[in-house]
Parts: C-alpha cells; sequence; structure tokens
C-alpha cells in the first residue's frame, strides 16, 4: 500500500471526535497552552491544584498543573496538526503515530474532583503488583510488592524462605520503585 493522505487518515475515521486526548507541552507552560488551543476553539482540560513553592525569599501559594506536562483536549484526531502546530505542544499522547482516547469516565472522574474542590496533588502511579519503597514512618526504606492500591496492602517477601507477610500501610507512604533503584 503505497502511503499518501487517504491512507494516513483512514484509520481516524472510526474513532471518537468527541473524545478527550492527552497533550503533552512543556512543563511549566501548561496554563499557555491552554489558553492557545482555548483561542483557537478547543475544548481544554487542565486540573490545577494549589502547592507551596520555594522562591528566594518566601514560600508562595501557587497553582500548578494537577498532572504536569499534561493537558486534556477534545478534537478531531485526524485533524491534530493545529495543536501540534501550537508552542510548547510536545506531542498528542498515543501509540503508532496514533492519538489514543482518554477514557470518558477518567474525564469525568478528574473533572468531579476539580469541581469538589476538595485538597488534591499529583502523586506517583501506584500499579498493583509494582514493586514500592516506604518513604517514611516506622517501615520507611523496607521494599515490597503493592497488593492492593486503595488502602496500599503491602506484601513484604524473603525470596529465600519463599515466605511473604502482609502489611496495610499509610497509600501517601508508598512509592514506586523502578528495578535499578531496589537493586
Amino acid at each position: 500500500m503505497r502511503l499518501n493522505r487517504a491512507n494516513l487518515t483512514k484509520g481516524y475515521r472510526n474513532m471518537d471526535t468527541t473524545a478527550w486526548y492527552a497533550v503533552q507541552v512543556v512543563t511549566s507552560r501548561e496554563a499557555r497552552v491552554r489558553t492557545m488551543l482555548t483561542y483557537k476553539g478547543y475544548d481544554v482540560l487542565l486540573p490545577l491544584y494549589k502547592g507551596l513553592s520555594k522562591w528566594s525569599d518566601r514560600y508562595k501559594n501557587t497553582e500548578r498543573a494537577l498532572f504536569p506536562g499534561y493537558l486534556f483536549a477534545r478534537f478531531d484526531p485526524g485533524r491534530r496538526l493545529p495543536i501540534i502546530a501550537t508552542p510548547d505542544v510536545l506531542q498528542v499522547v498515543g501509540f503508532a503515530n496514533r492519538p489514543v482516547p482518554i477514557p470518558e469516565d477518567e474525564i469525568i472522574a478528574v473533572q468531579a474532583l476539580v469541581r469538589s474542590h476538595f485538597q488534591a496533588s499529583p502523586h506517583p502511579y501506584l500499579r498493583t503488583g509494582g514493586k514500592v519503597m516506604i518513604t517514611d514512618g516506622p517501615l520507611a526504606g523496607v521494599f515490597g510488592i503493592l497488593v492492593r492500591a486503595k488502602s496500599a496492602r503491602l506484601v513484604i517477601t524473603i525470596e529465600l524462605l519463599q515466605r511473604s507477610v502482609a502489611v496495610e500501610v499509610d497509600v501517601n507512604s508508598v512509592r514506586p520503585v523502578t528495578s535499578a533503584a531496589s537493586t
């Protein structure tokens, strides 16, 4: 098959043009990109939270992106050139150069969180079954496998004995571990 414009856009015809897509932007330029995309007529979601920033002489409460380096936009994925051509936009998130829509229920959850005015802040992605380290408390520095993310049920294993123990810990004191950091 020859590559031409018709063939390149063929895969997008069945995609939902009302779906939300993640747009990766230069970190700390999220608000600027939101303004530009909104001006271009796109529906844009940039969830923010208030965080304490250290300045040279004081601390100041500032608004920051809840997902640093990302915002969400609703657009036709077959016509994403105006998005990509926007200054400070790095890419539309996807696979094999095809944008992948964000599930509607995830966007609805983020929108509800923003409307709720609950205090939210970024947190490392915790995957059940992933290796984690406890960062504070009496178990600080202990590695384990995350079994349940809601209440952070952690399994600590002694490989030599092929035995494990489970413990409930505060989810805010657990951080994911890369394989290089745990060896």
